[in-house]
């Protein structure tokens, strides 16, 4: 998923924004009105990889490169940084399902009290209805006469 695209879900369900000292995920929400995570979230950008958003990406070759270029504490560090992205994500899409769940259940919940109250109110309406014809009928039959 796209950087933009994450950061539009995640002002549109007012999701937090992971900041990089952190390690773990917060489930603390705040209402924000947006430019502040822009900056935060175009410093996440920066810390991720372009490799992973390549299409053609090995994880094989990926890894290897690392061993190259980084020391070992450097690699547990990365490590660390991917863990924490990965939590983030996966809460991020938790809250995304939560979200049209309970969004599915509310519109079923209006669905069946609107179907409850039409089949309430289907006799009435039918017996309006034959009263509106008869009506004009009757009224009709008693002038002619």
């Amino acid at each position: 998923m796209s950087d933009k695209k994450r950061q539009a879900l995640r002002n549109f369900y007012n999701l937090p924004v992971r900041t990089p000292s952190s390690s773990t995920v917060s489930t603390s929400r705040s209402v924000s009105n947006g430019s502040n995570l822009y900056s935060s979230e175009e410093s996440n950008a920066k810390e991720i990889d372009p490799a992973f958003s390549n299409s053609d990406f090995d994880i094989n070759v990926y890894l290897k490169s690392l061993q190259h270029k980084l020391s070992p504490n450097e690699v547990l560090l990365r490590q660390k940084q991917l863990v924490s992205s990965i939590q983030e994500i996966s809460g991020d899409h938790k809250s995304l399902v939560y979200n049209h769940y309970t969004h599915l259940l509310h519109a079923s919940s209006a669905i069946e009290s609107l179907s409850k109250d039409l089949n309430d109110l289907l006799p009435e309406l039918q017996k309006f209805e034959e009263e509106q014809v008869d009506g004009p009928v009757m009224a009709s039959e008693s002038s002619s006469s």
